[in-house]
């Protein structure tokens, strides 16, 4: 048998306790202090009608389901590598008075490509069958206005704050009454959640390509709830913000979205680009510290290099030419050895600046923040107190 319920919700809040709660919300959303010294307009109580159903069904579905596997495979990848070639400067000589082509080490990026293991989900498909049954449930605001917030409908709104109209009360309450259209869209609204339901019970990791047959459908329930909503406006630099609240559950409070060129967002994000600039100057400055000292040393691997071969075709004794191609070896690799200490000091360098950097501004931002809400918490208390209403504490700051 269907059942009809017809429920009212009283304001559980007096109007003072939402203008209270929210100038606490305002604070919360660091709003320029100047907000405490308007004031809001008279508060308002609006309702809207929520249509609730709910119906038990019984189907027998098909259609193909999927499963998923891990797969291996190769693959070349390709990456860049920094390889090192001798290039030519010129150099001023001050004895010859003539510039001097001088050998130096540079290095290039080059692409090269390797092997690598890979993996990938494959899934793998099969036809299915079997039977569904469950409650499809809806509810829907049916008032034509946009100002109403699901999110604060579903935390706010509780079963245990409704009061059933009697008879006498719903013959003066014809908005209570669902229409046609009402109840054609919660019949949609069913489905949708129907479908939604079914999807997540079918087994496997997929489903594509899905039909169901309707067993048994029955209609339980048709419920329909008036609530409560205070509603105020507060104008500010030209401009009106309004604060909602439902008059029941926690009372949440809607956003103002009062800007504030001077939040603590915005000085937030102001500090951690002044800490990135920091960063990244440190990092080019100590770059060019570990290049100058590798080009240097890189210089005069070079220069002994190319005398170590020099030696080697004026010299016809063997053991003063692998003397010299071994000095010139042993250039080489100290070269090589000089260029990873330097990049190691420069990289280590870094890291304690970037550590430092951080530190710094995340306590300059605790600080502001910290201060800031000192003020925002002041300026409240004092707009409080001016309208006879019990101050609030940080907890109550800190969680509007």
């Amino acid at each position: 048998m269907l059942e009809e319920n017809f429920y009212k919700i009283d304001p559980m809040y007096a109007k003072e306790e939402f203008l209270r709660k929210a100038w606490i919300s305002l604070a919360h959303e660091d709003v320029p202090l100047e907000v405490f010294e308007k004031d809001f307009s008279d508060v308002n109580e609006e309702a809207y009608h929520i249509l609730c159903t709910g119906a038990d069904y019984d189907v027998s579905w098909s259609g193909e389901i999927g499963n998923d596997r891990i797969e291996y495979y190769m693959d070349v990848e390709t990456y860049y590598d920094q390889e090192p070639y001798t290039d030519y400067e010129k150099k001023y000589n001050a004895t010859t008075k003539q510039y001097d082509m001088i050998p130096v080490t540079k290095y290039r990026k080059v692409e090269k490509q390797r092997q690598v293991q890979k993996s990938r989900t494959v899934t793998d498909w099969h036809s299915g069958n079997g039977d569904h049954a469950g409650t499809a449930k809806s509810w829907d605001c049916v008032d034509a206005r946009n100002t109403f917030d699901a999110k604060r409908y579903e935390k706010d709104v509780k079963s245990d704050d409704f009061v059933e109209f009697d008879d006498d009360e719903l013959e003066c309450s014809p908005d209570m009454q669902p229409t046609d259209a009402m109840l054609s869209r919660a019949g949609k609204l069913r489905d949708d959640k129907l479908n939604q339901q079914l999807r997540f019970a079918l087994p496997g990791d997929h489903n594509r390509g899905i039909t169901y047959r309707t067993n048994s459908y029955t209609l339980e329930y048709v419920t329909m709830f008036r609530v409560p909503e205070y509603v105020d406006n507060i104008t500010f630099d030209g401009n009106t913000y309004t604060k909602r609240a439902f008059a029941c559950g926690g009372m949440t409070m809607s956003s103002a979205k009062i800007p504030n060129p001077i939040s603590g967002e915005k000085e937030k994000k102001r500090l951690q680009e002044k800490r990135n600039q920091t960063i990244m100057e440190a990092k080019e400055r100590l770059e060019k510290q570990a290049w100058a000292k590798v080009k240097s040393v890189s210089t005069l691997a070079v220069v002994v290099l190319a005398a170590s071969i020099a030696a080697s075709l004026l010299i016809h004794s063997l053991f003063p030419m692998l003397a010299c191609f071994i000095g010139g070896v042993a250039m080489y690799i100290f070269t090589k050895i000089t260029r990873r200490n330097a990049e190691n000091t420069a990289s280590s360098k870094l890291n304690a600046i970037a550590d430092e950097a951080y530190a710094t501004c995340q306590d300059q931002v605790e600080n502001y923040q910290r201060h800031r809400n000192a003020e925002l918490l002041s300026a409240l208390n004092k707009k409080l107190a001016s309208l006879g209403l019990q101050p609030a504490t940080e907890a109550e700051f800190n969680n509007a």
